[in-house]
């Protein structure tokens, strides 16, 4: 395994937990998430939020961009290369329930983009697409000072499947 990767891995949640100190007490909070979707497996990205303060409503602005991994036997077969990224914006409500968990539920936006590309015979041939679509999402947040820990849910109509996501929000 490459060193330097070993070491982002260790050295940026440290200069994450580090730097947001100043932006959690302005209502900001960033992270990073790991996902899986039904139809484009493992993926891995930056999230943000953003407190509303409306009267103390509980509304936040959650942005997020996902890096897929998908795999697929047929294509793997035939050499194709595919990517699949999403990039989503979404406006949250959490539920008031007390105690250590926040329980919450939202909508948004979200834009995808697949491509592949395949090579044979001399030829390479390349594909993309993109979809715009809409979010429903339900997910919990655990504790409330430090490292935030959270599990979501979302549906999207853009390419219509699910993805889970689990991360940290600071």
């Amino acid at each position: 395994m490459n060193r330097r990767f070993v070491g982002l891995c260790f050295v940026v949640p440290v200069l994450l937990f580090g730097f947001t100190a100043p932006l959690a007490s302005q209502g900001i909070s960033v992270g990073a998430a790991a996902s899986y979707g039904e139809d484009t497996d493992f993926g891995v990205g930056p999230r943000v939020s953003l407190a509303i303060p409306a009267g103390n409503l509980g509304l936040s602005l959650v942005g997020s961009f996902d890096y897929f991994f998908p795999s697929d036997a047929e294509a793997d077969a035939a050499g194709a290369d595919i990517s699949y990224w999403e990039l989503n914006g979404n406006v949250i409500l959490d539920i008031p329930v007390g105690g250590t968990f926040a329980p919450y539920v939202g909508a948004g936006i979200n834009y995808a983009e697949a491509s592949g590309s395949v090579s044979a015979g001399g030829f390479n041939i390349s594909a993309s697409e993109s979809e715009v679509g809409a979010n429903l999402l339900a997910g919990l947040r655990f504790g409330s000072a430090g490292p935030s820990p959270f599990l979501e849910g979302r549906y999207s109509t853009a390419v219509e499947q699910i993805v889970v996501a689990v991360g940290f929000l600071f």
